[in-house]
């Protein structure tokens, strides 16, 4: 199916479901009914599936997500020096261009996928390294 086709039938999903919308799950069972020979899967991104399925008050929760984590992330992240500061720039590395991809492949949030457990472990160890209260700001020297 077009993907042309499928941004359009989210955003009429959108409109007719606005606030709360029906879920993920349903999404398809409602298209069936309105479009009979269109077989839904995703609308392939990520915001877009987050805003049909979940309504505009689901995309102001992720978007106070995505805010609170980028914040969490950049305000501890220039503070490390040496090994920490390689490994966490390793961490966002595989972190950017799954969250990129977001804007073209829906992966992340409602699919288990490689890509999805790759982005959510990354995150949650680069969340961990940066707050951990007793991390090493300093320059790490291997001991003797």
């Amino acid at each position: 199916v077009d993907d042309k086709i499928r941004f359009m039938r989210g955003i009429e999903l959108l409109l007719v479901l606005f606030l709360l919308s029906i879920g993920f799950i349903l999404i398809a069972a409602y298209d069936v009914l309105i479009l009979p020979f269109l077989e839904f899967h995703s609308m392939h991104n990520s915001f877009v599936d987050i805003l049909v399925s979940q309504g505009i008050l689901g995309v102001v929760i992720i978007a106070a997500y995505i805010v609170l984590v980028l914040v969490l992330i950049f305000k501890n992240f220039f503070k490390f020096k040496g090994e920490k500061y390689k490994y966490n720039t390793a961490l966002l590395s595989i972190i950017a261009p799954i969250f990129a991809s977001m804007m073209f492949y829906s992966e992340t949030f409602y699919m288990n996928t490689g890509g999805a457990f790759l982005f959510w472990l990354a995150l949650g160890y680069l969340i961990q390294s940066v707050t951990s209260k007793n991390s090493e700001t300093k320059e790490m020297t291997p001991g003797k």
